[in-house]
């Protein structure tokens, strides 16, 4: 009788040997993790291939503090400057060369810019102006707008490609 049980448990399962069957399970647990690892490396040359690793650790980081938002405009340090609100579809090119020229002059008042299509200054763009106001939130501009800043309050504003032109020319004289 012992021997028909040594015989059974000896006997195959399935055609497989209890070892046999241990080993394909062991056989299939690497075959995954070497498939989860070389994803994981196909992956990690992807990504280091794609991104630029060619910045050099001497370039130094420059913050500019020229283009402001506008609920920035009464928190600069002067009390005394420009502030030139325009969007893209405005003649950015002709305020700059003015600027520049303006700022080449011994004395000069520091401007600073907003971007009226960020999207933080959106919401200050309407069809009407709503410029000389005690409360930031409420302000409006309707295009390009020069505002005169002067001791945290709009002193003058200049509205339009014409007005804008004009002071700037005043200016530069």
């Amino acid at each position: 009788m012992t021997k028909r049980v040594r015989e059974r448990k000896t006997k195959k399962t399935d055609g497989y040997s209890s070892s046999q069957i241990v080993r394909n399970e062991y056989t299939n647990m690497l075959q995954i993790v070497g498939l989860v690892l070389a994803i994981f490396v196909v992956f990690f040359f992807i990504t280091t291939l794609v991104t630029d690793k060619s910045t050099d650790a001497n370039d130094e980081v420059t913050i500019q503090y020229d283009y402001i938002v506008v609920g920035e405009i009464f928190n600069k340090p002067e009390s005394e400057y420009y502030v030139l609100a325009t969007s893209d579809k405005d003649a950015n090119d002709l305020y700059n060369l003015y600027i520049s020229y303006y700022e080449q002059k011994d004395s000069y008042l520091k401007t600073y810019y907003i971007d009226l299509d960020d999207g933080f200054n959106s919401g200050y763009v309407t069809d009407k102006s709503n410029i000389f106001v005690s409360d930031l939130s409420k302000l409006r501009f309707k295009g390009a707008t020069l505002l005169h800043v002067k001791d945290k309050k709009i002193d003058i504003c200049y509205e339009g490609k014409e007005q804008l032109v004009i002071q700037y020319e005043k200016l530069i004289k």
